[in-house]
């Protein structure tokens, strides 16, 4: 929910640990992918629920979109529940281990439940304790991240096992699965037709863009909806030219967003400011960036020329991770 001007009013005299606090783990901005996501992700579990059927749910997402910012937004949004004769955890999450083996995985979701499970070693048995342990605390949605690494660390025929198990797990449960991965987590739907029976609905991100006068101002507004949820007590305007410089400085990245204003934010505060000056930008991408990248190339300084920073020894330069990457085949 946005912060109303009197609300963002009590921030005036805030400690700078306090807000700094609040941005890492309460602060949320909505944009269009995210509410889309949101709403499909709703939708499904609502839909599980009803027909008591499992489906799974793969979003597609390069690094840095925030994915993990969604994860936190779900279980703040169905948070857990330990106070009353048996908890609850409606929203269980946990990346996939180092090893990718089915039992390997059983286990990772066993503890990500029960983090004192005694872990068998008989998948049957792991299998069966999952299940009855997600009805014991009323789960509604099971998160994996990073199943990328399924197709990072298997090869065509293991990648179709663990395509298959992920299948069964999802028909035994009656829940929806949610799998958060890089674009390159197609693969495990392509490899394994039983999987992707189950997981018709796929939901692709990517990062901001400003290549087209539509998407311009979509950053820009992206840009205002974040600036009414900063613990600041008072507003700032971004103009275009300040917009295309904060996409420079990111590369559209989601989480690079954030933290250049994280450290926007402590600048201002220490300087005693309640709004963000493009001085304060300027400091805050040295400080995000610090030796990386050369000091002449700072997209805040007043003759900086508008440019990705994506050549040789730049910060985003091979930054392919992405839907447009001209190398991408899925």
């Amino acid at each position: 929910m946005e912060q109303t001007e009197n609300v963002k009013e009590r921030w005036a005299s805030a400690p700078l640990k306090e807000r700094l606090y609040y941005m890492a783990n309460e602060m949320h901005v909505n944009y269009p992918a995210f509410v889309r996501s949101l709403v499909e992700i709703k939708n499904q579990v609502l839909t599980c629920e009803q027909q008591q059927k499992g489906e799974g749910l793969l979003l597609l997402a390069p690094t840095g979109v925030g994915k993990s910012h969604l994860s936190n937004y779900l279980k703040r949004l169905w948070p857990d529940d330990h106070e009353g004769w048996k908890s609850t955890i409606p929203v269980v999450t946990f990346t996939l281990p180092s090893v990718v083996t089915k039992l390997r995985i059983a286990h990772a979701l066993l503890r990500s439940i029960q983090p004192t499970a005694n872990l068998s070693h008989n998948e049957q048995t792991v299998e069966e304790r999952i299940q009855v342990l997600l009805s014991q605390i009323g789960t509604r949605v099971v998160i994996i991240d990073n199943v990328h690494d399924i197709t990072a660390r298997r090869k065509a025929g293991g990648i179709k096992e663990i395509g298959d198990w992920l299948r069964d797990i999802i028909d035994s449960s009656r829940r929806l699965f949610i799998l958060l991965g890089a674009p390159s987590a197609i693969e495990i739907i392509n490899k394994s037709p039983q999987l992707r029976r189950r997981t018709t609905r796929q939901i692709r991100i990517d990062y901001f863009k400003i290549n087209t006068p539509k998407k311009l101002e979509q950053f820009q507004a992206f840009l205002q909806r974040l600036d009414k949820e900063l613990p600041l007590a008072c507003t700032t305007s971004f103009d275009v030219d300040l917009t295309k410089r904060i996409y420079y400085a990111t590369n559209g990245i989601f989480n690079y967003v954030f933290l250049l204003f994280s450290r926007a934010v402590a600048v201002a505060v220490t300087a005693g400011r309640e709004s963000i000056t493009q001085e304060d930008l300027e400091e805050a991408f040295r400080l995000v960036m610090g030796d990386s990248v050369k000091r002449t190339l700072n997209p805040f300084l007043p003759n900086f020329v508008n440019r990705p920073l994506d050549q040789e020894d730049e910060p985003f330069h091979d930054w392919c991770d992405t839907w447009d990457n001209p190398l991408r085949k899925d």
